[in-house]
């Protein structure tokens, strides 16, 4: 006999805040969702907001007192405007989904993460690569961290005017720091780099003596993106982040899931505020990223 159906949950409601590139990538993202809505889009600059509400049958609003009654908010604004938006909203309780970087300084990091707690709010940081199907594959494999020896990520893109008014380390190397970070799950206690503000190599030493290295360019020809980690027996892990793919020493593993990260984010965004447990990204895990984000700038001479 098959088991009576569960109760309907009725889709999480969500404001994005920001109507730029990002705000769109989220809008594409949500159409394939049943457990998440975009119900408005927030943007001072409003006729963009419209734009992007035609897309998904959501309001336009200038501002988040307009926008409607929502569940909790995405954080799409430039970075050095993350803790004007948020901080007020976490403080009174609004859950938020905050984009990468987190905030661009340790004190407006901490006054969000303070926020949050006064709040008793979810914050969660967009690191999206966590939500790669990829990755997801990766972490599954539990693999014991005192196993690991090194791990190498490249992140190289050809020249783009995309994002030009901050360095590649807070523009793309970001994501694979996170990235190691959540795979060996240990404090980095040594930070070396070389390179310029648009191509960057990283060497980080964990606390057991393991490395990571870390490429990060924006002005190499084509495009790569992938990880590589070797265990301490020889065994060899590597994914690609474009083709979603995972093998183990040549060997291909299963990779469910489709291209879709930024729905897997959220997702995973509205489960922690359904079940009131811990975001899978914290605050504490962001800052701890910038931290490193911060130590390559500086080896860097570019703080």
């Amino acid at each position: 006999m098959a088991s009576p159906a569960s109760p309907e949950i009725q889709p999480m409601r969500l404001a994005l805040i920001g109507a730029g590139a990002m705000g769109a990538n989220y809008v594409r993202a949500v159409q394939s969702l049943t457990d998440v809505r975009i119900t408005a889009v927030v943007d001072a600059q409003v006729e963009r907001a419209h734009q992007m509400c035609a897309v998904i049958g959501a309001r336009a609003a200038a501002s988040l007192a307009h926008a409607g009654d929502v569940d909790a908010v995405i954080v799409a604004v430039p970075s050095a405007d993350h803790r004007t938006v948020a901080e007020p909203l976490l403080a009174r309780g609004v859950h938020c989904l905050v984009e990468k970087p987190f905030a661009l300084t340790e004190e407006d990091c901490r006054a969000l993460i303070a926020a949050a707690a006064q709040g008793d709010a979810r914050l969660q940081v967009g690191h999206v690569e966590r939500y790669n199907a990829a990755m997801q594959a990766l972490l599954a494999q539990n693999i014991a961290i005192s196993e690991i020896r090194t791990l190498t990520a490249r992140r190289m893109n050809a020249a783009s005017a995309r994002v030009m008014d901050i360095d590649v380390v807070l523009d793309l190397m970001v994501h694979d720091i996170d990235a190691v970070m959540a795979v060996k799950r240990a404090a980095v206690t040594d930070v070396s780099a070389t390179g310029t503000k648009d191509h960057a190599v990283a060497v980080l030493t964990f606390a057991d003596g393991a490395t990571a290295n870390v490429t990060a360019s924006r002005i190499t020809e084509g495009r790569t993106r992938d990880l590589t980690v070797e265990l301490k027996d020889g065994a060899v892990y590597a994914l690609d982040y474009i083709e979603r793919s995972l093998s183990r020493d040549g060997a291909p593993l299963a990779v469910p899931g489709d291209a879709n990260n930024l729905g897997r984010q959220m997702t995973s965004f509205a489960r922690a505020i359904r079940s009131r447990s811990a975001t899978e990204v914290s605050g504490e895990d962001a800052l701890a990223v910038m931290d490193v984000v911060w130590r390559v700038q500086k080896a860097l001479g570019l703080r």
